[in-house]
């Protein structure tokens, strides 16, 4: 199914994602990570675990652009937070432009009603990465969240998250 999007340039197409587009979808994650980072944070298992959760209908909530049958950019809106990417090679083309469009579109159709209507979207600390697109559009930094690793061969200590802290996925956590 082609979904259309306002703004997308003339010799791109758009479709929902399938779960046979997550190593694709991954791809495309990774060479904006090492351009944006430096390094690679995504693999494909957290993008199939994201897609099998019962906040993300792929049909309606994934948007993939391709150009000349290879995926050039990708969007996600999952409960009020959002994730896309541009391929650094087909940055500054307006296909960020467009995505954060469908995006701002996507939300407020899953807010309808809300009492406040706002959403996020998760960016690396380089500058670029489209930082200044959003920017531009009025959205705010509002807090940081950080990726932590342990040394190899030292396991994580167990325990509960902090009182009043829930799990990211909105889940609390069991006891």
């Amino acid at each position: 199914m082609i979904t259309a999007v306002v703004g997308l340039p003339r010799d791109c197409t758009a479709r929902p994602a399938t779960p046979d587009d997550a190593e694709a979808v991954v791809a495309l994650i990774n060479a904006a990570e090492v351009t944006d980072l430096g390094e690679v944070v995504v693999e494909v298992e957290d993008v199939r675990a994201e897609w099998a959760s019962s906040d993300v209908d792929l049909p309606t909530d994934t948007l993939l652009v391709e150009r000349d049958g290879h995926l050039v950019a990708w969007a996600q809106v999952e409960g009020v937070a959002a994730q896309a990417d541009v391929h650094p090679a087909h940055r500054g083309q307006g296909i960020g432009t467009a995505l954060a469009g469908w995006i701002e579109a996507r939300t407020a159709t899953r807010l309808m009603g809300a009492a406040e209507r706002r959403t996020g979207q998760t960016l690396g600390t380089a500058e670029g990465g489209g930082r200044g697109l959003l920017r531009s559009r009025g959205y705010v930094e509002t807090y940081e969240a950080w990726i932590l690793r342990l040394p190899r061969g030292r396991p994580a200590a167990r325990r509960a998250p902090a009182r009043g802290r829930h799990h990211p996925s909105g889940r609390r956590p069991r006891r």
